[in-house]
């Protein structure tokens, strides 16, 4: 994997942390040029490394750390990186760009800035999960003296035990003068299901069959039977899949995929079949 994945997944989730004080005001290469861009950055990098490219892998996940950066402050660290990252020389074989350690410690420094102030880093694989549509946040957040939540700000709700829904910290949600969106091809785009009625036995199984969860009656013929709505809930958020990339020539595994979201035991859909009897896996 590439500078960029490299780097940013491990400043954005490993050590989940984010500004809420003055670093995030400093200015950065981004805003005194030009935007900065996920997608320009990937392709420069496919270019330098053509060897190492998974071009929506490494789009997609820069633009989680975009999302994950803007509501605690960071968007400007973050766009300097990935700037940097874009303008830079990379070497392929330890996958770093040269020149960018400036930038890198000014978006780690944000972040630690951010959990010192709040208590709080980003939990932005669970948004959708825990708030919805509504255009808020999701943050997890634990008191160090006591391992417990901590007293959080009004404009947060509790989810579960020290998960927390909050409006963006900073009053950023996605800044288009720091960043400019990427533009997929239609075969770049995710997966679509939307057509798909789950109520329908035929093409619940049509479905289901052919998704890397289960290819067996006692599986996807008792989901489709019994967890139709789960099903379609899990289709939607393509938490349940195989590899949209498969049939393209691509990698089968789902996590090659970039929405490819996970299974867990929290899954409603596997509670729903744990509850019928249904078999998780086939045999």
């Amino acid at each position: 994997m590439r500078t960029s994945t490299l780097c940013l997944g491990i400043v954005m989730s490993a050590a989940a942390f984010g500004c809420g004080g003055e670093e995030s005001q400093q200015s950065g290469t981004a805003s005194a040029t030009h935007p900065a861009s996920c997608e320009a950055m990937v392709d420069h990098q496919i270019a330098e490394c053509p060897e190492n490219a998974r071009r929506l892998f490494d789009i997609e996940r820069c633009e989680e750390d975009r999302r994950d950066a803007a509501p605690i402050g960071c968007s400007q660290p973050l766009a300097d990186f990935v700037l940097c990252q874009t303008e830079g020389e990379l070497d392929c074989e330890s996958g770093y760009t040269q020149g960018c350690d400036d930038e890198l410690s000014r978006l780690q420094r944000c972040r630690q800035l951010f959990a010192i102030d709040t208590s709080c880093s980003r939990a932005g694989s669970r948004d959708a999960r825990d708030c919805g549509d509504t255009g808020r946040f999701s943050f997890l957040c634990i008191d160090l003296s006591t391992l417990s939540a901590p007293e959080v700000p009004a404009h947060c709700e509790a989810v579960e035990e020290r998960i927390f829904c909050c409006d963006s910290f900073s009053g950023d949600t996605l800044d288009e003068t720091l960043f400019i969106d990427p533009v997929l091809g239609t075969d770049e785009l995710p997966p679509d299901y939307s057509g798909v009625d789950f109520a329908n036995a035929a093409m619940c199984l049509d479905f289901s069959e052919g998704q890397g969860w289960g290819r067996c009656e006692a599986s996807s013929g008792c989901a489709c039977t019994h967890c139709a709505t789960e099903l379609a809930t899990c289709a939607a958020d393509h938490g349940c899949l195989a590899s949209h990339l498969c049939d393209r020539g691509g990698s089968c595994s789902p996590s090659d995929d970039p929405f490819f979201t996970g299974w867990g035991d929290s899954d409603p859909l596997v509670a729903c079949m744990e509850a019928a009897g249904c078999a998780l896996s086939c045999q």
